[in-house]
């Protein structure tokens, strides 16, 4: 993070192929990644889309973003945006109620419509 509070990520990215067997014992898919395939990104942009619930790492590095007492993001149900200007939010980590993977798709999908509004209306 640099002196005005922008955090800055470097990811590592393995790439993957499909195994021989496509399906694990369980029935998923199974990719397997490749060795040595790692890609280092610098970003200044990270979407996070993790698992259930709150990433804790969202609220310790932006302590703006205001939480409930159970720790889900609060939103302006007009815009989707949180409490820190220019960061929406979606899907699970703002949605207490339903937690269903197809309503999370349709918050992203509102989300990314109110950042792209946002965006156009600030440049």
């Amino acid at each position: 993070m640099d002196c005005q509070g922008h955090l800055f990520v470097t990811a590592a990215a393995p790439r993957q192929e499909r195994a021989a067997n496509l399906y694990d014992a369980s029935g998923r898919r199974r990719p397997v990644p490749i060795p040595g395939s790692e890609e280092l990104f610098d970003v200044d942009t990270v979407i996070l889309a993790l698992g259930f619930g709150v990433n804790p790492l969202i609220t310790e590095a932006t302590p703006e973003i205001k939480t409930n007492k159970w720790g889900i993001v609060e939103v302006d149900d007009e815009t989707g945006m949180t409490s820190k200007d220019g960061v929406f939010a979606a899907g699970d980590v703002q949605d207490s109620y339903y937690r269903q993977a197809i309503t999370a798709a349709g918050s992203g999908c509102m989300a990314a419509i109110d950042a792209e509004r946002y965006l156009e209306a600030s440049h």
